[in-house]
């Protein structure tokens, strides 16, 4: 099913004539060959944005992309939601990665995501507010203050454990074996109550205690998370993935991703930047949340000039940002060099990083 636009400025998802005369449902295969506007939620089977086409969705209307298979992106796919109160979301709805096949560098119908292919294009910004902060003091109670800019009513939370193993504060307990006390999982969840400028009040209550102290010389206080974004990409059965293999550079802000990543499937990760070389340099992802992966979280892979800023990783099994080494000469397409260059973590933090192996898991730093 393809879409017959014309010359018309961004003619409608739902008007029948951007169609040909009949608007394509669930069940079929679409490419778009010319921009359009998704102005109301759709299921659709798969999506295949060609080059030179584009799907704009409505900046002032709520809305879902709901797949059933691939979402190809080998022109734009631009999602500007106007203000924090228009949510847009992409959500995939049957995934099955018992039929995944990994690797590869080619769009498989299998292995169902977002792929980023030939000159394809990411144009995503949700709402900017403050990703995560650490918070000046020991944390007691419910309300504690900050500069919560773009925090709002309902936004959930995650305040991370800074308890020790034997029960008191302090990191060095803490990154030993682990204690029956579970204190490395002791994340306190909480939703937003009221907020002003500087102050920020949530329920329910503490569960745990999140105390301050002191690592060589530092004072350590305990990172809050705001784990709310208005643009949500998602998997409800079974882990997405996002295969960036492109000559544009890529905008990915304030978006929250999450059961992207499934386990032991080789190259299918939530952000995936693969072996772009320079086409990928300028690209920016800032302010995104990726959580619940069963692989990694940020990978940047033989990819260059990528900033990731103010990023949150929670809830990821292995390294939840990559880092390329060196590879041997013969294997690197960069002439020796190192085979990604001018990747810069910005500003990011790894919680609750997790392992296949539950003995020494938790000694994994974020990278």
């Amino acid at each position: 099913f393809t879409s017959n636009a014309g010359s018309e400025t961004e003619p409608l998802w739902s008007n029948p004539a951007t169609w040909g005369g009949v608007v394509p449902d669930g069940n079929v295969d679409i490419t778009i060959t010319s921009p359009i506007r998704l102005d109301s939620s759709v299921l659709v089977k798969s999506l295949r944005i060609a080059p030179g086409g584009a799907l704009i969705f409505d900046p002032g209307a709520n809305l879902t992309l709901t797949m059933k298979e691939n979402l190809v992106v080998e022109g734009l796919l631009e999602i500007n939601p106007a203000d924090p109160s228009i949510v847009h979301q992409i959500i995939f709805s049957s995934i099955n990665n018992s039929q995944f096949i990994g690797g590869g560098m080619n769009v498989l119908s299998s292995d169902i995501g977002i792929w980023v292919m030939g000159a394809g294009k990411l144009n995503i910004n949700g709402s900017q507010k403050t990703s995560w902060t650490n918070i000046n003091s020991h944390l007691l109670n419910s309300a504690f203050a900050m500069n919560a800019n773009g925090w709002n009513l309902n936004d959930q939370i995650i305040i991370s454990p800074t308890i020790a193993a034997n029960g008191s504060s302090g990191e060095s307990s803490a990154l030993g074996t682990l204690g029956s006390s579970k204190s490395w999982d002791q994340f306190d969840y909480a939703n937003i109550t009221s907020i002003n400028e500087t102050n920020v009040s949530f329920s329910p209550a503490l569960k745990y205690d999140h105390p301050s102290f002191s690592s060589n010389g530092i004072n350590v206080f305990p990172e809050i998370m705001n784990m709310t974004r208005n643009v949500i990409i998602k998997s409800l059965s079974g882990y997405g993935h996002i295969f960036i293999r492109s000559t544009s550079a890529q905008t990915l802000r304030y978006a929250n991703i999450s059961k992207f990543g499934p386990g032991n499937v080789l190259g299918r990760y939530p952000i995936h930047f693969h072996m772009c070389g320079t086409g990928s340099n300028g690209s920016v992802v800032e302010g995104v949340i990726i959580t619940d992966s069963q692989r990694h979280g940020y990978v940047p892979h033989l990819s260059d000039g990528i900033s990731f800023i103010d990023c949150i990783s929670h809830n990821v099994v292995h390294e939840a940002y990559w880092w390329d080494n060196a590879a041997d000469p013969g294997d690197n397409a960069f002439n020796g060099g190192p085979p990604s260059n001018n990747i810069h973590y910005l500003h990011c933090i790894a919680s609750r990083t997790l392992s296949d192996d539950p003995i020494r898991g938790y000694r994994l730093n974020g990278f």
